[in-house]
């Protein structure tokens, strides 16, 4: 059976100032893989959305398309883009033991239908836990700022972030005043929250 591939590409930060170059340059690496080794590919697909959780639009209407039969395989650039949740997991390994998924496929490594599928179990826990273990870890992170007095994230408007001695805080900016302000007018009660 011939194959025919999807590419999907993804970035785990919904911003869109955030990991700007990820897509971009997965596509980019991706193009050229599937062109120096002869891939029909029938469809890129990028997405702004982690892998964490399932409920991933575009991801979704990538199995949805397997499953229709549109394509046989999957290229991406590493198995963590495609799942780092139990559902999205199961859902994948059942279509790839079905013979619904012919093919999964990174630039560095390739799964084909009759292959051991514990490796992708592997693969897929691996990326689940390395999501556990990076959010639990950000999280200390943000617990100990907080005990030492440091704000913990970019300056809302009125401050602005400051670096000194090793320790990231926030001091008042020229826009303080105007923060002063409106605080003011919200607490003589002639001002509602919105206005």
């Amino acid at each position: 059976m011939e194959l025919k591939y999807i590419t999907y590409c993804r970035k785990s930060r919904e911003d869109d100032t955030a990991q700007i170059l990820s897509i971009q340059s997965q596509t980019e690496e991706l193009e050229q893989y599937a062109k120096n080794n002869n891939l029909r590919v029938s469809a890129y697909y990028q997405e702004s959305h982690s892998a964490a959780k399932q409920g991933r639009p575009v991801f979704d209407e990538i199995l949805n398309s397997i499953e229709a039969g549109q394509a046989n395989a999957l290229l991406v650039w590493k198995f963590d883009r495609i799942s780092r949740n139990e559902t999205d997991t199961a859902r994948v390994i059942k279509l790839f033991r079905d013979g619904i998924l012919e093919e999964i496929r990174t630039p560095f490594e390739t799964y084909r239908k009759g292959d051991n599928v514990l490796l992708l179990y592997i693969y897929f826990g691996m990326a689940d836990e390395y999501s556990r273990q990076l959010s639990a870890n950000v999280k200390r992170g943000i617990r100990t700022k907080y005990r030492l007095g440091q704000y913990p994230q970019k300056a809302p408007f009125g401050y602005k972030n400051y670096n000194r001695d090793n320790v990231r805080n926030i001091e008042p900016d020229d826009n303080a005043p105007i923060v002063k302000r409106m605080f003011d007018w919200y607490a003589s009660g002639e001002y509602s929250f919105s206005q």
